[in-house]
C-alpha cells in the first residue's frame, strides 16, 4: 500500500466524518445506531466482490482509527438490492438497523459521454431511479439537467465539470 493509498483513505474517513456530523440526512447518522464511538456506521459489502471487500476493510480500519464504530457486513446480492437498490417505500432512506443502508461499496462509472443526471437528480430516488444516495440538492439538479439537455460537447464538458466542483 502506498502512501499516497493511505493518504487517499484517511481523506476518505474524513469526508465520512464531515458529512455525518454536519447531514441532516438519515442516510448518514442515525442516533438509533451510536452506542459506541463518535457513531456508528455499517459498511455493506457485495459478497462476490474481493476488490470491494479489500477496500471496505481499509475505510473500516480508517473509521475505527478515528473514533467511528465502523463495522462490516459482506451480503448478497439480493439483500444488497432489497436494502439499497431497489428498497420498498418503508426502507427507503432507513438506517442499515431498520432496514436500509448506511453506506455500500459499489461502483460504476458515468462513461465518455458522462450524464450523471440517472444517479444523480433528486427525481431519481430509488426504487424509481438511480440515486440511491437521496441527494437533494438544486444546484446538482440544475447542472444535472442542463447536462443532459446540451448538445455541445464543449459547453457539456464544462457542465461537467461544475458539476463534479460540487
Amino acid at each position: 500500500m502506498t502512501g499516497r493509498s493511505g493518504a487517499w483513505i484517511r481523506c476518505m474517513a474524513l469526508l465520512f466524518l464531515g458529512l455525518a456530523l454536519t447531514s441532516t440526512s438519515p442516510v448518514w447518522v442515525h442516533a438509533d445506531t451510536a452506542p459506541t464511538g463518535i457513531f456508528r456506521i455499517m459498511l455493506m459489502v457485495p459478497q462476490p466482490n474481493q476488490a470491494r471487500q479489500a477496500w471496505s476493510l481499509l475505510v473500516q480500519n480508517n473509521l475505527q482509527a478515528l473514533g467511528i464504530d465502523a463495522q462490516r457486513v459482506v451480503l448478497d446480492w439480493p439483500t444488497i438490492y432489497a436494502r439499497a437498490l431497489t428498497p420498498s417505500s418503508d426502507v427507503l432512506g432507513k438506517s442499515y438497523n431498520n432496514g436500509g443502508f448506511d453506506a455500500l461499496f459499489l461502483g460504476y462509472a458515468l462513461g465518455i459521454d458522462a450524464d450523471p443526471w440517472s444517479y444523480y437528480h433528486s427525481s431519481q430516488f430509488a426504487p424509481i431511479g438511480s440515486n440511491y444516495y437521496l441527494w437533494n440538492n438544486s444546484q446538482n439538479d440544475q447542472l444535472t439537467t442542463q447536462i443532459k439537455q446540451t448538445i455541445d460537447q464543449t459547453q457539456r464538458l464544462d457542465l461537467v465539470r461544475q458539476w463534479q466542483a460540487l
